[in-house]
């Protein structure tokens, strides 16, 4: 049996470290090879072998090295004593279930003390088969766990990787969880100096609860105004962010004015107007067959041009695409945003969006009161001067 801290003495560890090639297909996928990787509790060590021979950067902790046969890429210690051991990215699967109760809050704390982005778990629920199942909680007390020390569930991602594992691995069907670590945008943010940070509008955590679970896709990302004025060599901070937010994603910036050492690998450029018609609708259907589309308005904040470039964009996106208006605080500002300092005067862009809201109920209003945004649009979140919208 396991020893009192929960992890296997030599001689009983073989046969109970079962591995899911599917799974580990998946997770090779799905997390960047630029992020390193520890497995936590990894047992015989074979999910860290396949992840080493895949090009990633990955490591093991088990608390008996007697028990890692499978690779060399470990080190020794129990996770239920405190320890320091940064990683981007951690896995943990059927640990904690091992592990007696009255280790269970180190064992979490050790997890979300150390990974600084996203975190693949699975922990047994009641009633699940297995061998010295001491501490088997549900998914919703695992949730919970990990809320409060600041990690998302992530459910589309936890529900695709339950889908893809091997009908015989039915418990991971039901365990699998993904969470990621709230702030890892606004550290960015603040890293490359973007005004969407913490220290200045605070934009990044309410991109962050839309955007985390997209992190790993193939999104295509166009934002409008890419900052800097007129001058070539200023601007982009935002767009870097993305690029490294987004590490397979595609980020598109279109400015009035030319900018310089904004184009990489991943990123493009385009010169012209925010009111261009030609070509918005040239960049955003070009992206129609992107997992997602992100719209992001960070233009002139001029209310006119901010309502004119929604009218054109947003009748291009497919479900789903998400369209978010910055600085929506000019609509009171009558000098150089042609705004109004009354509230909820017309011609306004918080006007526009506010009465946008009506057509949420496409299915009860007269036909007389709907326009072309009717039953097209899922949602419209409003926040202190930011706008999210999701297209239905």
């Amino acid at each position: 049996m396991p020893t009192k801290t929960g992890y296997w003495n030599e001689d009983e560890a073989e046969g109970q470290h079962d591995f899911s090639e599917t799974l580990a297909e998946w997770i090779g996928w799905y997390l960047s090879k630029k992020d390193n990787v520890v497995d936590f509790g990894c047992g015989n060590g074979k999910y860290v072998s396949y992840l080493y021979e895949q090009g990633f950067n990955v490591m093991g902790i088990e608390g008996n090295v007697e028990t890692v046969t499978e690779t060399d890429k470990f080190l020794e210690q129990d996770l239920t004593q405190p320890f320091g051991f940064e990683c981007d990215n951690g896995m943990c699967l059927e640990v904690g279930e091992h592990i007696p109760k009255r280790y269970a809050k180190q064992v979490i704390d050790n997890l979300t003390n150390n990974v600084k982005n996203k975190l693949i778990l699975s922990w047994a629920a009641p009633g699940q088969i297995g061998y010295y199942h001491v501490n088997c909680q549900t998914n919703e007390w695992v949730i919970k766990q990990l809320k409060k020390r600041g990690f998302n569930y992530l459910k589309e991602d936890s529900e695709l990787a339950r889908d893809i594992v091997e009908d015989r691995f039915q418990y991971f069907k039901n365990t699998i969880m993904i969470f990621q670590k709230e702030g890892v945008l606004d550290e960015l943010g603040r890293d490359y100096k973007t005004d969407k940070s913490s220290e200045h509008h605070d934009y990044c955590k309410i991109y962050e609860s839309y955007l985390s679970s997209f992190k790993y896709s193939n999104v295509s990302l166009i934002e409008i105004g890419v900052g800097g004025y007129e001058y070539p060599d200023r601007g982009g901070e935002s767009l870097r962010m993305w690029y490294n937010y987004f590490p397979n994603g595609k980020i598109i910036g279109i400015d009035i004015n030319y900018k310089e050492g904004i184009v990489n690998d991943r990123t493009e450029f385009w010169q012209g107007s925010q009111d261009d018609e030609n070509l918005l609708k040239t960049i955003t259907e070009r992206e129609e067959n992107a997992v997602q589309r992100i719209i992001i308005d960070d233009a002139s904040h001029s209310n006119p041009l901010t309502i004119e470039t929604f009218k054109k964009v947003f009748p291009l996106l497919k479900s789903g695409d998400l369209y978010f208006v910055e600085d929506i605080h000019t609509s009171y500002w009558k000098e150089y945003f042609d705004g109004n300092e009354v509230p909820g005067a017309k011609g306004t862009t918080m006007e526009f969006f506010t009465n946008l809201t009506h057509q949420l109920n496409y299915d009860t209003i007269q036909p007389k009161y709907k326009n072309r945004f009717s039953g097209k649009i899922e949602f419209i979140h409003f926040y202190k001067q930011l706008i999210v919208i999701k297209k239905l």
